[in-house]
């Protein structure tokens, strides 16, 4: 499932935040892709993602996840 983050060009670090993707050559990727996704495809994305690992976890944590760790940054 890391993959769908990388489509986005995000990796999930492991403290748990969320950080751009960037390797040599990339950047202008990057920058692309951050404009062309909209926060919808993000959630769902991130939702799908999250509940593949956790299939029992809350509602109202997955929620709480999305909205703090998944927000596109302008």
């Amino acid at each position: 499932m890391a993959t769908v983050c990388m489509e986005l060009g995000l990796y999930l670090t492991s403290t748990g935040k969320v950080m751009p993707f960037q390797s040599a050559g990339n950047n202008g990727f990057n920058r692309r892709a951050d404009s062309e996704v909209s926060q919808t495809t993000i959630n769902t994305e991130a939702r799908d993602v999250i509940r593949d690992l956790f299939p029992n976890i809350p509602e109202k944590d997955l929620n709480q996840i999305i909205s703090t760790a998944f927000q596109k940054v302008l």
